[in-house]
């Protein structure tokens, strides 16, 4: 098989558009549909609201520092509550768990709103206010991650929903940002957090009209219903302990976490410090800002469609590797470019 990567190029392409059908085959579902459109809107007011936020505590202070305090205090709340709440989206209610911290958000941002337009806003309570939002995305994210696969009648089309649902995701994180850069630029960073709070209607909206199938409807009708319900209460307390370990004990899951928490802490906190980057380094403003920040999403968007299109992680990690490698070529290439021009697809 040639090795040209104008033929591997070719090859993707005409796979990408015998499963560009298949690409957006999971928003069919009314159910699916509009449960995404309502959370790409609230998560594009989430992203303006995350790049105002990072520019006012600049403007505010002019410290690094203050950036990465109001970062951890974001932070602290998702390393410590996440697994709570992953174990409360297994028990409860998966709507009312994302309707309530949705609400709960959206109060946030309007508290947001009021301080920065009567000018109360200070570092103080922007480190407050972060620490709330922490918390209650420590219960929406893996909630609303794991609502996603019930949306859709089919399960065949889980990959694909998961896919997409990513997809719309990383849209909003383009999307967002550089709105964000624009709107401040021109009006300041009420604006974003305005709009933020106006946002979270369209997510209210969404998860109350879904209907999510339920999972466990098969079980229940071959269930006897002799169990006692302190005997059901041991059993989720021993189910939340076995999967707590269970992640320990799984060198697969183990190793993904591993290497999550490395790219996480020492691949994406660049993000941290753009505002001091753009202002020290590139001398830019607030738009520059945002198109930087809204550029991140574009290698994540590329990926998650391609796991929508292809459904396959063979396919995906194939595509991943041999991009990889024509970028660490392209590099190996430069410091010889005017001697010896080196193709950016060959060694």
């Amino acid at each position: 098989m040639s090795s040209n990567p104008l033929s591997v190029l070719k090859r993707l392409r005409d796979k990408v558009a015998k499963n560009l059908s298949q690409t957006f085959k999971s928003m069919a579902d009314p159910n699916f549909r509009n449960y995404s459109l309502g959370m790409f809107v609230s998560s594009c007011g989430t992203w303006m609201q995350s790049v105002a936020l990072s520019w006012l505590v600049y403007r505010l202070t002019g410290s690094a520092a203050a950036l990465g305090l109001v970062t951890f205090a974001n932070s602290l709340p998702l390393l410590l509550l996440t697994f709570v709440g992953g174990m409360a989206a297994d028990k409860f209610d998966k709507r009312k768990i994302l309707f309530t911290t949705n609400s709960i958000a959206m109060v946030q941002a309007l508290i947001l709103t009021v301080m920065v337009a009567t000018g109360t806003a200070t570092i103080g309570w922007v480190i407050a206010l972060s620490v709330v939002l922490g918390i209650v995305t420590a219960f929406e994210v893996p909630t609303r991650q794991s609502l996603v696969p019930l949306l859709i009648q089919d399960e065949k089309d889980t990959h694909n929903a998961i896919g997409l649902s990513s997809a719309t995701f990383h849209v909003s994180r383009m999307i967002g940002p550089a709105l964000a850069g624009l709107a401040i630029a021109r009006f300041g960073e009420l604006v974003c957090f305005a709009l933020n709070t106006v946002s979270f209607l369209a997510a209210l909206f969404a998860i109350w009209s879904v209907k999510p199938r339920d999972p466990m409807a098969k079980a229940k009708e071959g269930e006897s219903g002799s169990a006692s319900p302190a005997g059901g209460a041991n059993k989720d307390k021993q189910g939340s302990a076995a999967g707590f370990w269970a992640v320990f004990r799984s060198p697969g899951v183990m190793t993904l976490i591993i290497l999550a928490a490395f790219f996480s802490t020492f691949g994406m906190q660049y993000s941290v410090l753009m505002p001091v980057i753009v202002d020290k380094i590139l001398h830019g403003s607030s738009e520059q800002f945002g198109f930087l920040s809204a550029a991140g999403g574009l290698g994540s968007l590329m990926g998650a469609l391609l796991i929508a299109s292809f459904g396959s992680r063979t396919a995906c990690v194939g595509v991943w590797v041999w991009l990889r490698s024509c970028f660490l070529r392209r590099c190996c290439c430069l410091p010889s470019r005017k001697s010896s021009p080196c193709p950016w697809w060959q060694s």
